[in-house]
């Protein structure tokens, strides 16, 4: 096969074989340093070329003596600025989808064939023509690479991938799932080679019942259904089964590859080293809180409202930062259709949706949280909002009373906490899709206060864009904020769009389908209760809009914020994926005629 036989081999062949296959297994687990040094030199160069970049633009008058010295400067940074403008073009490439946009991103595929090339090359090296060899090479290499896969999913900022790369979970969950691929796939190829090597050497019905075997058999089949429940179609048409099977099966896996050989007992132990790290560092980030749950009147939206004590206030929270929550387990559902599930989903915490904050906690005093209702968890949440309000209706007491409930929150997490202070901005646009603008608004409120104190330049041009379905959608909005006054005057300056609402029903909601959504299927109908007008919300939450119906002209609304200044442009989008997509290529052609631009899209993953 391939120029590989079923080699005999002495003892002391075997022991330098088992030597040559620990050694290829060291050097694929520690490669990831190499890629963690590269991290470090890209920020090297990065600083480089921001430091001697800096007074490009500065000019001097014809008889100055500095002109021709500063001409000479100018001609010798020409390449550093063709260096940052490549840097600039290539990462807006490797962000982009494939043609077939299923498969992924370009960026993706690039870096994930590069590693996958790397560990096979690994693989074939100094085999010879031991086919036994490289058998056993494939499934040392997948177990060495088990750590470094599981360590990408720590969720916890204080995670040494984190730091040393400065990418937030969110976006190390790519590297992840990346790698799982790979691994599932040199542990199948090594199943696969030595279920061939059983059957030509007439071993087969011996071997497939020992217990070795039935070990290896069954992680193989752990990985591939972890693997199959974690395609993207998959994912977004039941995202709980594919959690729970995550989160079990992970698990379950361990101890199936410790029984399985003792070769990779190193391995599995410094796997279950950072499971344990990062399950006690998840416990330790979690607190519980009494919080108010309601249902925005005209709407689907759950808000969640968590005051915070004086202590409470200062501590780390980001603007954007997303939290996940704990349903309380007296109000869990039970139903005997989905008592296995429920049962699992409570052992695990129902940790599976992240709620992003917002509000600002240091300002507002209060955790505030909103959700569409979904057909899962926020459903859940929506029907105990209910529930506890429909039981105490009839009193004479605040309603606000009537929905406090106990909440398990752990966090916060996200990519938020690593966004530029928007300091040496010209331009700053905010774009929203939905309960999208959770992550925007909290950013935005942040980059006006910083506006009011004038940490930014009094030049910066600041939009913010939001579409909706209905504006009592926005009602939300200052929902808790301590200087409200302050509030909705700045709130004139949010454009808001309108695409449904009254009258407009057949309209498709900008929140709802598309990107990362947790639970794709919306549920309607299941909060009862007349939905009011939208001058009615608007007025009743104090909003002062600038509102209009119908889609925001996203390639209008780049070409003015472009077109508008010449220097470094932030773009901020949360929303659907559709119109994240269409807001990119609009941005894209900015980016490659040159334009300095930071852009960052908000999803979330695992």
């Amino acid at each position: 096969m391939l120029g590989y036989k079923f080699a005999s081999l002495d003892a002391d062949q075997r022991h330098e074989r088992r030597l040559t296959l620990d050694f290829y297994a060291f050097v694929a687990q520690y490669s990831a340093l190499i890629v963690l040094l590269s991290f470090q030199l890209y920020f090297l160069a990065s600083w480089i070329t921001r430091r001697f970049s800096k007074g490009d633009e500065e000019t001097f008058p014809p008889s100055s003596p500095y002109l021709k010295h500063a001409s000479t400067v100018g001609a010798s940074k020409k390449w550093i600025s063709k260096l940052r403008r490549f840097r600039a073009r290539a990462r807006w490439w490797i962000g982009e989808y494939m043609p077939i946009k299923s498969l992924g991103l370009k960026g993706e595929w690039l870096f994930g064939t590069l590693w996958a090339l790397w560990l096979l090359f690994l693989c074939m090296n100094q085999t010879g023509n031991d086919y036994l060899h490289l058998t056993k090479r494939f499934g040392i290499l997948g177990g060495s690479q088990l750590p470094l896969h599981y360590l990408l999913a720590l969720k916890t900022p204080y995670s040494p991938v984190q730091i040393l790369t400065r990418l937030s979970h969110e976006q190390l969950n790519v590297a992840h799932q990346i790698l799982g691929r790979i691994i599932h796939t040199y542990f199948v190829l090594h199943g696969l080679f030595y279920l061939n090597f059983f059957f030509w050497s007439s071993l087969l019905s011996k071997r497939l019942f020992e217990a070795d075997v039935i070990f290896g058999i069954l992680a193989s089949i752990a990985f591939a259904a972890v693997g199959t429940t974690a395609f993207r179609f998959l994912r977004r048409k039941n995202y709980r089964v594919f959690y729970a099977t995550h989160v079990l099966l992970a698990t379950v896996v361990l101890p199936l590859l410790y029984f399985h050989v003792h070769h990779i007992r190193l391995y599995v132990w410094e796997t279950l080293a950072v499971y344990i790290l990062h399950s006690i560092l998840r416990i330790l980030n979690s607190k519980t809180y009494e919080a108010s749950l309601s249902i925005l009147p005209g709407t689907n939206l759950i808000h969640i409202s968590i005051p915070l004590s004086t202590k409470e206030r200062r501590k780390t929270w980001q603007a954007g930062e997303h939290l996940y929550l704990t349903l309380p387990s007296a109000h869990l559902a039970t139903s005997s259709n989905s008592v296995l599930i429920h049962k699992f989903s409570r052992a695990i915490r129902m940790r599976t949706n992240p709620f992003t904050i917002a509000s600002l906690p240091r300002k507002d005093g209060n955790l505030q949280l909103v959700a569409r209702t979904l057909a899962g968890n926020t459903s859940q949440l929506a029907a105990v909002a209910q529930s506890l309000s429909n039981k105490e209706s009839g009193a004479a007491e605040d309603l606000s009373l009537s929905s406090r409930v106990s909440l398990t929150l752990e966090g916060p997490y996200g990519a938020a906490s690593r966004l530029p202070s928007f300091a040496g901005f010209e331009s700053i646009l905010f774009v929203a899709g939905g309960v999208g603008a959770t992550f925007a608004v909290p950013v935005w409120r942040n980059v006006m206060d910083a506006l009011d104190e004038e940490v930014l330049g009094a030049g910066v041009r600041i939009r913010f864009i939001w579409a909706v379905r209905r504006l009592a959608e926005t009602r939300w909005v200052g929902l808790g904020a301590d200087d409200a006054a302050e509030e909705q005057e700045r709130r004139k300056g949010v454009e808001v769009f309108v695409t449904g609402g009254a009258g407009l029903g057949s309209d498709v909601d900008p929140g709802a389908g598309g990107g990362e959504s947790l639970e794709m299927e919306e549920r309607e109908g299941l909060m009862s209760g007349e939905a009011e007008g939208e001058s009615s919300a608007a007025s009743k939450a104090g909003m002062m809009f600038t509102g209009q119906r119908g889609r925001p002209n996203l390639a209008e609304v780049v070409t003015e914020t472009f077109s508008g200044s010449s220097g470094s442009v932030a773009v901020i989008v949360c929303g659907p994926q559709e119109m994240t997509e269409a807001l990119r290529r609009e941005v894209g052609k900015w980016v490659m005629s040159g334009r300095d631009v930071y852009w960052h899209a908000e999803a979330f993953g695992l």
